[in-house]
C-alpha cells in the first residue's frame, strides 16, 4: 500500500489515514514516500499504485516485469486479499450453542408445560381434600358480633308485644307469636329461628289471681 509523508510535520502515514491528518495539521501537503512525488491539496486520493521497491533501489538497473506477468502477480495478490477477508468473516460468526438449537427449544416448552399441568392437578387435589363446612359452621364462623337472640331482654319482647297488639286490637295467641317474631326479626336484625328462640324462652304465660300474665 502506498505511504506518505506530510511535508509540514514530517508525520509518515497510510493513505486511509491522510483525510483524518488533514483535517488536524494546519499546513498539512503529503507527499508519496516512494515515488518523492509531491501533491497539493487532495490530489493524493487518486495516487493508488506506486513504483515498486525494485524499481526504487535498482533504479537504471530495473526492468519491468512483462505485462502478462504484472497481470497475474496483481490477480494472485487479489485473491490472496479476498481469501483472508472471507477468512475473516467465517471467524466472526459465532456457531450457535447446542443448547440453542430447534430440538432443545421444543423440549424445554414441553418440559415447562408438564410442569405447569402437573402444578395445577397439585393445587386441585389440594382444594378437593380440604373439607367445606357445612351451612351451619359457616354461619357460626361469620360476624362475631351478630346477634343471637340471647341479647334480647324481655323487657324489649314485651314491648313489641304491645305494638303488635296496639295496632291489631284483638289477636289469637298463634297469631300474636307469628306477628311478634316477624317484627323481632325486622327489629334486630335476627334469623327468624334466633327470633323463635328468643320469644319462646322469655315469653311465658301464667295464671294469677284469676289473670293471664307474661312471667319476666
Amino acid at each position: 500500500m502506498v505511504s506518505f509523508v506530510c511535508d509540514s510535520c514530517q508525520t509518515t502515514l497510510k493513505k486511509q489515514k491522510l483525510d483524518q491528518h488533514a483535517s488536524r495539521c494546519q499546513y498539512a501537503q503529503f507527499s508519496c514516500v516512494d515515488c518523492m512525488k509531491t501533491f497539493s491539496g487532495t490530489e493524493y486520493r487518486a495516487h493508488t499504485s506506486c513504483i515498486s521497491e525494485a524499481e526504487k533501489y535498482q533504479k537504471a538497473l530495473y526492468k519491468p516485469p512483462k505485462k502478462g506477468q504484472q497481470q497475474q502477480k496483481q490477480e494472485n495478490q487479489e485473491q490472496k486479499n479476498a481469501s483472508a477477508s472471507n477468512s475473516n468473516v467465517n471467524a466472526n460468526i459465532a456457531r450457535p450453542a447446542v443448547g440453542d438449537s430447534l430440538i432443545g427449544q421444543i423440549q424445554k416448552a414441553d418440559q415447562s408445560k408438564k410442569r405447569e399441568r402437573e402444578d395445577d392437578e397439585a393445587a386441585t387435589n389440594t382444594e378437593k381434600s380440604v373439607p367445606k363446612k357445612s351451612k351451619k359452621e359457616e354461619t357460626e364462623d361469620g360476624d362475631e358480633n351478630t346477634t343471637n337472640g340471647s341479647s334480647i331482654g324481655t323487657d324489649e319482647l314485651i314491648e313489641v308485644l304491645r305494638s303488635v297488639l296496639k295496632k291489631s286490637g284483638s289477636l289469637t295467641l298463634h297469631t300474636l307469636r307469628k306477628r311478634s317474631i316477624k317484627r323481632i326479626v325486622k327489629r334486630f336484625s335476627l334469623e327468624e329461628a334466633n327470633a323463635e328462640t328468643a320469644f319462646d324462652r322469655q315469653i311465658v304465660f301464667k295464671l294469677e289471681d284469676g289473670k293471664i300474665t307474661i312471667s319476666q
